[in-house]
């Protein structure tokens, strides 16, 4: 078989953005509204017992879509408020099987330790654009019974559904990391598990299982007993040591002085662990410290924390450390890059409805709790010291650590599904890592088994060296590795026995980009040849499900939000790396038109494109 990589490119889809999903319910382009209503005693009982955790029935709206009956109660630590309370909603608190697209709570950030009201959505994204997993965010007007009650944060929870949909499972260790005294910085307390579990390591999943105290003990024992020679290999084996680093390489180029390595020991993070023990990872949550010094060194508190301690004695380590921090550095940008103009489109979509707010908070010297009334000068302060970070942030960090070297730079952004698909990977798809190659090599793959090297030049993982089918100065096109777990991989290109730097990737069990679309007679679905209601189409995709069989999970299609039955899928005969989905447009239920086509999987929707019906 001749490997081709031929239809990847043929067609470059218009892509929308899809209606009625998790992706437009936490679009950061729009200002959402949630309107709640509920018994008004019970919206003043939530105030007056802000402390507790019981809950109230409530109906929730938005944008024409309500979900009646579900249970909303004050929620969050520092956050607790009884001004503003800080909301935790589950839809399926009163029915078991209710949910609202997929979820089955949310989390609604009252934001009362920021004044800009921006910290936390802007870290995020900056984990987002740095290959780490993240939660969905964006800002909403709430209104209850019909008044406005002022801007709260939308934040996708950590549950079951969040690693199903990171991971690929939902059957691995979850633990909320609490922030405790006397502060824990993995340093071995001893062999009891009650010393770890649930004091700082609190389960949210396997609650029952034995493993989830004793692996969380072996863990911490190996960070501080395995020999020196042995640390990546011991350690190695039960801690992703490349998402440690790149997490920790991200807080510190934000400044954040509460997460993974805060002086006060961890906090604001979960932590995953597989669900077969291996390879426990971080997961970043609750921001608002971020920003929060634009001289802050990236060497704080690593000589305190074990872990970070101990890897950065180990040359390997500190390089694949400062790698993560230049690529967050290249992510954050200086002035008039990404974080710059991210700030101000966050400031203007904003700024109208904190004005409004009856009830903005924020830290206030001197104020009961440190909280207290927050002015709209306190609100423009806030903004004009993030746009003094964003703007020289970058330069400072650079000015610590030193610029990269002359050789091959990987630049964050530069690897994708495919040529035209989303900035994450999926096992047994296609990759595409596209930049300027400081060569003049070209090569193809004619035949298989795929090479590993083409020219010289070849594509590492922390998982083995990459499949190649071409090569040239533009950029390489690889197999992403069909054994790749989940979560976040590092990538790094060697040419003449130097290598490049190594960025982190995200890598999904699903990232769907609809390649083409065809008629049963094999032409394409195009104007002038639409497709008709109750029509049979065949189409390409890449990423749709991880690996390099049929889809494992619940696969389905979307046409104009109306489900098409799937009537066959599997990987395209004579082709790598390439999905075929055979399904049947609806006969009712989609107009004529250029229309929305999705691929699902686990729920999860790919990219969408616009398809012409008849």
């Amino acid at each position: 078989m001749r490997p081709s990589y031929f239809l990847i490119a043929i067609l470059c889809a218009a892509r929308v953005a899809a209606g009625q999903s998790l992706d437009e319910f936490f679009d950061g382009n729009q200002m959402q509204e949630i309107r709640i209503r509920m018994a008004p005693q019970d919206w003043v009982t939530i105030h007056e017992k802000f402390m507790e955790n019981g809950y109230y029935r409530c109906d929730f709206e938005w944008k024409g879509k309500t979900v009646a009956g579900i249970g909303m109660r004050s929620r969050g630590s520092q956050s607790r408020s009884a001004i503003k309370p800080s909301i935790g909603l589950d839809f399926s608190r009163y029915t078991s099987t209710q949910r609202f697209l997929g979820l089955k709570t949310l989390v609604m950030r009252n934001l009362n330790q920021d004044a800009s009201m921006m910290r936390e959505r802007l870290a995020e994204a900056l984990f987002r654009r740095s290959g780490l997993p993240y939660s969905r965010e964006a800002h909403a007007r709430l209104y209850v019974n019909g008044e406005y009650v002022g801007v709260y944060l939308l934040v996708e929870p950590i549950d079951e559904r969040f690693v199903k949909t990171r991971f690929g499972e939902d059957t691995g260790y979850l633990y909320e990391v609490n922030d405790t005294q006397p502060a824990f910085k993995f340093e071995y307390r001893g062999p009891n598990a009650a010393s770890y579990v649930p004091s700082i390591f609190d389960p949210k999943t396997r609650t029952t299982d034995p493993n989830t105290s004793a692996g969380i003990v072996e863990i911490v024992r190996l960070i501080n007993e395995a020999p020196d020679s042995l640390f990546v290999e011991q350690v190695g084996k039960v801690v992703d040591l490349p998402m440690f680093l790149a997490h920790a390489a991200a807080e510190q180029v934000l400044a954040e002085w509460d997460g993974l390595l805060g002086g006060s020991g961890l906090n604001n993070l979960y932590l995953y662990r597989w669900a077969d023990g291996t390879k426990a990872m971080p997961l970043v949550w609750d921001q608002d410290g971020a920003f929060s010094d634009v001289n802050w060194s990236v060497w704080n508190e690593t000589e305190a924390n074990v872990l970070f301690r101990r890897s950065m004695k180990i040359p390997e380590l500190r390089q694949r450390y400062l790698d993560a921090v230049r690529q967050s550095v290249e992510v954050l940008g200086e002035e008039g890059g990404w974080m710059d103009q991210e700030v101000e489109k966050i400031y203007r979509q904003i700024r109208s409805s904190v004005y409004e707010d009856p009830v903005r908070l924020c830290r206030v010297e001197g104020a009961e709790g440190g909280i207290g009334a927050c002015t709209v000068e306190m609100f423009e302060e806030s903004v004009v010291n993030l746009r003094v970070f964003a703007q020289h942030r970058a330069a400072k960090v650079r000015a610590e650590i030193g610029a990269a070297g002359d050789g091959l730079w990987l630049a964050p952004g530069s690897v994708s599904l495919g040529f035209d698909g989303a900035g994450t990977l999926v096992p047994g798809s296609i990759g595409y890592l596209a930049g300027k190659m400081p060569w003049t090599l070209s090569g193809t793959a004619t035949a298989l088994p795929l090479p590993r090297s083409l020219a010289g030049v070849s594509l590492e993982t922390n998982e083995g060296t990459a499949e190649l089918f071409r090569l040239d100065p533009a950029g390489i096109v690889f197999m992403v590795p069909s054994q790749w777990k989940l979560g976040s991989r590092s990538i790094r290109v060697g040419s003449g026995g130097k290598w490049s730097n190594s960025i982190m990737v995200r890598v999904s069990p699903t990232a769907a980009t609809i390649v083409s679309v065809l008629h049963s007679n094999w032409t394409e679905v195009k104007v002038g040849a639409a497709a008709r209601a109750g029509e049979v189409l065949v189409a390409f995709v890449i990423g749709a499900w991880p690996g390099d069989s049929g889809p494992k999970g619940s696969l389905g299609v979307r046409v104009d939000g109306a489900e098409a039955p799937v009537l066959w899928a599997g990987m395209a005969p004579g082709w790598i790396g390439l999905e075929q989905i055979n399904f049947q447009v609806p006969s009712q239920g989609v107009g004529a038109g250029s229309r929305v086509l999705q691929i699902l999987y686990e729920g999860e929707a790919g990219l969408p494109m616009l398809m012409p019906v008849q």
